[in-house]
């Protein structure tokens, strides 16, 4: 029996109608008619049917499987991961739903928060390639041990409501890379941190110098929320330092993953 899945992506934009990301996965617009039958039959929420008008796009995923296995969520968060990981932008969903004629008959939910508007992701028809060969790695990083933790603390933070929470996460994710097998850590941890990322990313010195700065910046965020000091925290550049630590845990965990 093959089994048809949608999954609403939230705060989602394109250029194309219709990508095939590998065999029975596609990334395409919604049709109308799909909207109604998931707002009439998912016995949704208030909340999750007025978020659902705002949705352009769908995965849609068709496999040879016991359709009611809850390995779906499972592949379809690693398809979420892999957009993530392509580029910057606050892509997510709630629900997975099983389709079966005109009707939902399943759904398997992930709670979330509510995407950031002015982070809206817009994947474009010319990264479909990257985007194709970088699902490929993920599916198999997952048996890698030094990136798992530090991939699931860059997951954790799309969950956060504040950026100096989600530079908690990234700082954690770094430390899980740099240190990895580590029995401690070794001070002064946000400079030890801001020296190795940016030896590995830095393409020059002046750009290894700057990772450096920023991630030791990033650190002092991080230490200001850990220990509660709010005084300290106002007077930082959370914006800044969260817009930093994760486009640079990004390009780490992308060099993790494709290794």
């Amino acid at each position: 029996m093959m089994a048809l899945w949608l999954v609403p992506l939230y705060n989602f934009d394109s250029d194309f109608d219709s990508l095939q990301i590998d065999r029975g996965v596609l990334i395409r617009r919604i049709r109308t008619d799909e909207l109604d039958i998931i707002k009439r039959t998912a016995n949704l929420s208030a909340e999750h049917l007025s978020i659902l008008n705002e949705v352009k796009f769908l995965l849609e995923v068709k496999k040879k499987e016991d359709p009611r296995t809850t390995m779906i969520f499972l592949y379809v968060f690693d398809l979420v991961r892999a957009l993530r990981l392509l580029k910057a932008g606050d892509v997510n969903f709630s629900f997975t739903f099983l389709k079966q004629k005109d009707r939902i008959i399943l759904r398997l939910g992930n709670p979330f928060r509510m995407p950031v508007a002015h982070r809206k992701y817009t994947l474009m028809k010319k990264e479909s390639e990257e985007l194709k060969a970088l699902w490929k790695k993920v599916l198999k990083s997952n048996s890698k041990a030094h990136a798992t933790y530090a991939l699931s603390e860059f997951e954790e933070a799309y969950d956060k409501e504040a950026m100096e929470d989600e530079i908690v996460n990234y700082a954690t994710a770094f430390e899980s890379v740099v240190f990895y097998k580590m029995k401690k850590s070794i001070e002064p941890i946000g400079e030890i941190i801001g020296l190795a990322i940016g030896m590995l990313l830095g393409k020059d010195a002046a750009e290894r110098v700057k990772i450096r700065k920023d991630l030791v910046e990033a650190y002092k965020i991080r230490n200001a929320r850990v220990h509660g000091n709010a005084e300290k925290l106002y007077k930082m550049w959370i914006g800044r330092g969260c817009a930093n630590s994760e486009e640079y845990l990004r390009r780490t965990l992308r060099k993790l993953v494709e290794e």
